[in-house]
């Protein structure tokens, strides 16, 4: 019983695009930030709301960086697995179709006529 590996090289390439956008939310995140916290505004009542995701924004930031570089890490990863795989294909494939072109036997003209 043959193994076969079967694997969808178009949803690998769109996994790493997936990731290389989600890697680029990462750096919208300042700014995003900076409208929440606008739209708090500067009121008495809402000081401790602005306070408070000023301080988890600032925390995040340490972590949202090594976040960012995994995830593009995973991109570039998932990009090149894709394209070496399909190289790879097309290699195989190549090889296969050279190799199935050389050993099929050429026609002998006297084949068919009786003699062996």
């Amino acid at each position: 019983m043959a193994s076969k590996i079967r694997i969808d090289l178009d949803a690998l390439a769109q996994t790493s695009t997936d990731l290389a956008r989600i890697a680029n939310e990462f750096d919208d995140t300042d700014t995003m930030v900076d409208m929440v916290t606008s739209a708090i505004g500067n009121k008495n009542e809402t000081h401790e709301l602005r306070q408070a995701v000023e301080h988890f924004a600032g925390t995040w930031r340490i972590r949202r960086e090594k976040v960012r570089e995994n995830v593009r890490y995973l991109a570039q990863t998932s990009a090149s697995v894709a394209e070496n795989l399909a190289a790879a294909d097309n290699d195989l494939a190549t090889s296969l179709t050279e190799a199935a072109t050389s050993t099929t036997p050429s026609m002998s003209p006297n084949l068919g006529r009786g003699m062996v």
